[in-house]
């Protein structure tokens, strides 16, 4: 069976998600929330806050029409022991998630919508900005995670 466009943009930034989220599980203790550079970079848990957030706004938000209350400042100061709650807040995510995208008619991906940062733009540009967003940070949380790793077992 062809999967819709949907399906292909849930998948497309649904994946990228799940592997940040996995790159918590192969950091100890405090690496899941030490920046590297330390004083200019994020952590593997501030980058999984942030993209978690950034598709709650763009989806929840600018698709579904439900203001979230996004406060971006916030999402690279969240400490934690473990990314507990930052996969809690995911899974919570993604029913709503796949709500809105049930929900959007069947024009839905070609409607304009007027997005307050990058102005009028179609419900399938907002999916394809959470998609593309989604694996560039993708890319950046597996670096961080690499050096963490690096640098622990040079250590050893």
């Amino acid at each position: 069976m062809a999967r819709t466009e949907r399906e292909a943009l849930l998948r497309g930034f649904q994946r990228p998600i799940e592997e940040i989220l996995n790159c918590l599980d192969s950091l100890r203790g405090n690496e899941i929330d030490r920046k590297i550079p330390e004083k200019t970079g994020n952590s593997v848990l501030a980058i999984t806050a942030h993209v978690i957030a950034n598709t709650e706004e763009n989806i929840i938000e600018h698709l579904g029409g439900t203001n979230v209350g996004r406060v971006r400042a916030t999402e690279f100061e969240v400490i934690a022991a473990t990314g507990d709650p930052v996969r809690d807040r995911w899974n919570a995510l993604l029913p709503k998630i796949l709500t809105v995208l049930g929900d959007l008619p069947g024009d839905g991906l070609d409607r304009e919508i007027d997005h307050p940062d990058r102005g009028p733009i179609t419900g399938r540009e907002v999916l394809l900005i959470v998609v593309r967003h989604a694996n560039e940070h993708l890319g950046e949380a597996q670096i961080v995670r690499d050096l963490l790793i690096t640098e622990r077992e040079a250590k050893q």
